[in-house]
Parts: structure tokens; sequence; C-alpha cells
């Protein structure tokens, strides 16, 4: 029976630009669905039926327009789970946190429309959605060969090596808490002109690597091979609108990079350095006060792989105009109009090895804000610590559960393993990462009690 309809089915398709000749049919071509030839009475339900049962070498095809030349679905889910205990040095401990999550869901689609055009659309339906847009990247690009590519569009800023990497090719199931300091999502507490705000409160995250709309270039110098630079022009502030209380909704912000890759007999060596000056990033709008801010910041780093040895190194520095804490509410003293520049600095380090489909990793990660202040939300599935209360009043040191844990500098230190089953295309990853936070907030200075945390992590990552 499989036979004689896999040979029925054959014929059918060898005979349908036959039939489209027979004027008593309508016109028929390309791929024609066996409900549409049922429709038309070339073939009955019951033929339609055995062909689709036992049909061997027929698949079903995805069509586009004429003019696209290649449609590429892609993307990868990430599974988490994470256990977080904190130890406080002055107040109870806080409560541990126990979670499952989704880093990840990215589901993407690119299209090439031939002579260099394509067009790419990819969504996050992963943890964080619900607190920014869906887009992980939108953009259309122009392909300059031997030169480079331009895209326009919204993506993340060309700075902070770990940040720009996708999620899919780490050693770790988070990225370092210097990362998540010097290029996630902008945040400033306590910037507010009146006396009910929590004072002290500095620039805790500055937002560098966060997505944004604009212009970005990727060069290559011909003849020069492994040598790529990379030229932005953006929105000077993430996602689709400014941060509030910034007044930055009308200015720019510059990126940019260059990079030399040099293979190895057995493995690869890229060194780079990356930029960022962003006119308005810490700039202060509030209670008919305003203060335009820049952050200026340099981002050197290094990877080199060699036989089954990874490394990766980087090290960030910023300059924050008026980014440092301050005690006093009101308008002689506040965090963003006139509190001192600040000079943070910090850097990641990670080293592991390949043992088969089995990866150590180690990593460290540090963090001195000079004094701009940080919060232990640097950290991804934290807990979170008490600190001075709010609206404390200068030259005391009230230190409560319900305040806002704000401390000085903080060291990570990373330990776990990856269990390879098809590359990074199907991996679990296991690790334990502790982290200290030191010099916390006194309501009128740093240098209080110190906290710590654990966090074991477990991630399962599937790629198509």
């Amino acid at each position: 029976m499989k036979l004689k309809t896999v040979f029925l089915a054959l014929s059918l398709a060898s005979a349908l630009p036959v039939l489209a000749q027979d004027e008593s049919l309508p016109e028929l071509s390309g791929v024609v669905p066996l409900s549409e030839l049922v429709r038309q009475g070339v073939i009955t339900q019951a033929q339609a039926d055995q062909i689709r049962g036992s049909a061997v070498g027929i698949e079903p095809r995805v069509t586009s327009k004429k003019h696209v030349q290649k449609i590429t679905i892609s993307g990868y889910g990430q599974f988490a789970f994470a256990y977080a205990t904190g130890h406080d040095d002055a107040l109870p401990n806080p409560p541990a946190n126990s979670e499952f999550y989704l880093p990840n869901m990215i589901f993407g689609v690119s299209a090439d429309i031939g002579s260099g055009f394509s067009t790419t659309i990819m969504a996050n339906l992963g943890a964080g959605f619900s607190s920014r847009n869906y887009i992980e990247k939108a953009y259309v690009e122009k392909e300059f060969e031997g030169y480079g590519n331009v895209q326009a569009g919204f993506k993340k800023a060309h700075f902070g090596f770990e940040q720009y990497t996708s999620s899919r090719y780490l050693p770790a199931p988070n990225r370092s808490i210097a990362t998540s300091y010097f290029t996630s999502s902008f945040n400033r507490i306590g910037s507010g002109v009146y006396g009910t705000s929590p004072a002290g409160l500095g620039t805790t995250r500055l937002g560098l690597g966060a997505r944004r709309l604009g212009v970005y270039w990727a060069g290559e110098i011909p003849k020069i091979d492994g040598f790529e630079y990379f030229a932005e022009i953006t929105q000077g502030y993430q996602n689709f609108s400014a941060p509030s209380n910034t007044g930055s909704q009308n200015h720019m912000g510059y990126s940019g990079g260059i990079q030399y890759t040099h293979d190895l007999d057995d493995g690869m060596l890229k060194v780079g350095v990356n930029g960022t000056y962003m006119p308005e990033g810490n700039s202060f709008s509030a209670g008919g006060l305003s203060q335009s801010n820049s952050i200026g910041a340099v981002n050197p780093f290094a990877e080199v792989k060699y036989e089954g040895f990874h490394f990766i190194g980087e090290f960030f520095v910023a300059n924050v105009e008026n980014g440092k804490a301050s005690y006093l509410n009101g308008p002689t003293s506040i965090t963003g109009f006139n509190s001192g520049d600040a000079t943070p600095f910090g850097g990641t380090f990670y080293a592991t090895y390949l043992f088969g489909d089995i990866e150590p990793v180690f990593r460290f990660s540090m963090i001195d804000s000079n004094e701009a202040g940080l919060n232990p939300s640097v950290v991804t599935r934290g807990v979170a610590f008490g600190g001075a209360s709010p609206g404390a009043a200068p030259g005391t040191a009230v230190l409560s559960s319900s305040g806002v844990g704000f401390f000085n500098a903080a060291q990570s230190y990373y330990f776990g393993v990856n269990w390879y089953f098809l590359g990074d295309d199907a991996k679990i990853g296991a690790g334990y990462e502790f982290v200290q936070f030191g010099g916390r907030w006194m309501a009128t200075s740093f240098g209080g009690p110190d906290a710590s945390e654990g966090i074991f992590r477990v991630a399962a990552q599937v790629v198509f």
C-alpha cells in the first residue's frame, strides 16, 4: 500500500505542470497544498490522507517573496535556578532567595534580500521582559564587502566585552558584578530635592553598554587580517526613553573600539579596547534644578584560547560628573547636581579548561566606586541588605533593615563547571558565587559594616 501511495504522490507531483495547462483547471504553480488539490478536484480527500500518512520524500516548505534570498530563524532558551543567602555584619541577615527563572528565551528572524541588504528582528521572552521592551535587537543592515557593515536600529552599545558577548557563549550562568555596574541599565538612587528623599545615595549603575537606538558601523581594513574597528552614534539614553529626572531626552552618545584577532596553531588571541562618551550620561533635572553631567569610560580587554584553556580579562575605568554620593538633601548638595566627580574602576577575569565535555570555570570580578556607591542589585538574583534609614539626619549613623544597603566596593569569586552535550548548542552549567561588599554607607560617609552573600546557580541551555 505504501509503494502505491508513494507512486501516486510522485505521479501527481510530476503531472501538476500538465494539469495546470488544462484550461478546465485553474493555474497551479510552485508548492501546492494537498487541501488545494482536493478543493479543485485534482485528487480526492482519501487520496490526500493517504499521501499525508505514508508518502516519503515530500517535505513541507516555507516560501518567501521572490526577492528574499534567505530567511534565517534562530534563537536559544535558558532555564535556571538560583539560591542566595546573605550575611550582614551589623544587621539581621536578610531572607534567602530561592527561585526558578528564564535568563533568556530568544527568538529571532533575519532576512537577506541580496546586494548586501538584510534585516534582523530578535525578541527576548525570558526574565526581565516585564520591566523593559520585548525587543532584544532590531536593525536594518548594509554589508560593504571587504570594508564592513552598517546597522541602523536598536541594539547594545559596543562597550564591555562580557556585556556584548552573547550569554550563550559565556562560561558562567550570569554576567559579572563589574559588567553589571558599568554596562547594565543606568540607575541613580536618592536624587530628589525634597527632605523626604533618601540622602546620600549616588549613581549606582552607569548603563554604558545598555541597548540604544542609533547607527552602528563595524569595519575592517582590507589586506589587514584580524583587525576590526567599531564606531557608533546613538541616543544618549538607554532603550526607547530617557531615565526619569535625567534631562537626557535630546542628546547623542558615542561608543566604539578596536580589536585584533590572531589565529594560533592550537587557539586564538584577541586584544582590544572599547570607549564611550555620553555627554548627558549622568545629567540631573528635578524640582526646577537642572545639571548637565557626562560619563566617559574606557574598557581594554583580552581573550586567549589555547588547546583546552580559555582566558578572558577586561578592565573598566570611568569618569562620572557629579556622581559621588551626597549626604545632604535640598539644592545645596544633590547627587547628580553638585556632589563632585567620581572615578569608579573595576574588572573581570575568567579562567576555564575543557576536559572532553567537562569544563571547570573560575571567575573573579571587582568594583571600586570611588565613593559613587553601588547597590547589591549588581548581583543577579541576590539578596537585599539594609542600610542608612531614608532621610537620616546629618552626623547620624542609623542603620535599619528597611534602609537601602549601599556600599563603596565589592568583589566576587565564582567556581563552577559546565557540561557540554553539543558544544554551546546544548549544555548545563552550575556554580557557586561568593560576593563581598565593603565600606557601607552610614548616612554621611562610607566605611560602615560589611556584608556578603553566596549564590548557587544552575542553568540549562539549548540553541537552534
